[in-house]
């Protein structure tokens, strides 16, 4: 729980990053609005068209092992980025950020519910998922600080690939569980990927969440993305103190 929960952090952490030093990165590499949405767009669609595809798959091999390269692939493609000197430089890296996101709250989600009893599984992922707005909020936050006080817009990249793959390498090392149940005849059931996703479209409740919870996404992530741009321009303040006030934000989070 302790290592997912602080990957999880990470993951929304490199995130969110990207938001706070938009501002001096399309300065630095002469993008416009439309290419900085751009990146972002991507990196959510990559996110977006892979979940699946990842957590059948890590269903059918290892949560551990799945949990633990994806938080390497990401975290090595975080530190890429702050390499990039162009559109593709940024958007290329920001790809491989989605992919190895993409599968991590269902990977994580279905670790921890094995690792745990029924009674203890919804304040386990209670704090699980509290480490959202507060990696949201550390994404922002620091990343404007390092961003204004060491460097320059890359640094955030850097410094914070480092936490991911530590902590990727340590999920290496954790216990995993069946992810196949035997049913009562003794044969391993192992379906399509297909007949899965059949199959929840046929569950109403499901539908509707689907729709309702990409509806928000629209409205959260629009407005995560584009906050501290918008402080930095109409306040015309720095990223560290637009980030703090988008930090701030996100944090209110944690009561709920």
């Amino acid at each position: 729980l302790m290592i997912c929960a602080l990957l999880y952090m990470v993951n929304y952490m490199d995130r969110q990053v990207l938001s706070v030093v938009l501002e001096p990165m399309k300065a630095d590499l002469g993008l416009t609005d439309a290419q900085a949405g751009l990146i972002q767009t991507v990196f959510f669609l990559s996110m977006a068209i892979l979940a699946f595809p990842i957590s059948f798959f890590i269903d059918r091999w290892s949560r551990r092992k799945t949990v633990a390269l994806m938080a390497v692939i990401w975290s090595v493609a975080t530190y890429v980025t702050g390499l990039g000197k162009s559109f593709l430089g940024v958007l290329l890296p920001r790809i491989f950020v989605g992919t190895g996101e993409a599968g991590f709250s269902a990977g994580g989600t279905a670790w921890i519910t094995a690792a745990y009893p029924p009674e203890s599984r919804g304040k386990a992922l209670g704090i699980f998922n509290i480490a959202v707005p507060i990696g949201g909020a550390l994404g922002v936050m620091l990343g404007g600080y390092l961003s204004v006080h060491f460097g320059g817009w890359r640094t955030p990249f850097f410094v914070f690939a480092i936490p991911g793959i530590l902590l990727g390498i340590i999920a290496f090392f954790l216990p995993d569980y069946k992810t196949i149940k035997q049913p009562e005849q003794g044969a391993v059931s192992r379906r399509s990927v297909l007949t899965d996703t059949a199959d929840l479209w046929r569950v109403p409740t499901l539908i509707w969440l689907f729709f309702g919870y990409g509806l928000r996404n629209i409205m959260a992530f629009s407005v995560f993305v584009w906050s501290p741009a918008l402080f930095m321009r109409t306040l015309n303040i720095s990223e560290s103190k637009a980030g703090f006030i988008v930090g701030i934000m996100g944090l209110l989070g944690i009561i709920g």
